[in-house]
């Protein structure tokens, strides 16, 4: 019986998979760059997130201090929505940020806003005033 001439599954599994490999390095072998690719012009309002995230890092930074910069005021459970971040990490940045002294807050009763400080000499009060924020679709 173990000397029969049909394939188990797993020789005919393996088969497969290692074909479907082969396919998938022959289609990256083909391909040719066109070099199409330009950097994004940072002096458009449309790509001051692209700047941020070159000015901040590609983390939680970038998002929320964009936000504060479109909006007048925000506390975690408002901002968070709108950023994609939890709760607790945008809590987290803002503390920071008001440590940097980038932010600061204002008591309303057990809530806690925060708004870009106006006397900070690293954002120019024009600096996003050309720029409005455009909810992103959660992936």
């Amino acid at each position: 019986m173990a000397n029969h001439n049909h394939r188990n599954w797993r020789t005919l599994f393996f088969e497969s998979e290692n074909e479907k490999a082969n396919e998938a390095n022959d289609w990256v072998s083909s391909f040719e760059s066109r070099d199409l690719s330009r950097r994004p012009d940072t002096r458009e309002p449309e790509n001051f997130l692209i700047k941020m995230r070159t000015l901040f890092g590609v983390k939680a930074h970038a998002e929320i201090i964009t936000w504060l910069l479109t909006h007048k005021a925000g506390n975690p459970a408002t901002v968070s929505p709108y950023v994609g971040w939890p709760r607790k990490t945008v809590q987290n940045v803002l503390n920071d940020l008001e440590l940097s002294g980038l932010a600061v807050s204002q008591s309303n009763g057990r809530q806690k806003d925060f708004i870009v400080d106006p006397k900070s000499h690293i954002f120019h009060p024009e600096f996003a005033s050309q720029v409005e924020w455009l909810n992103q679709p959660y992936l």
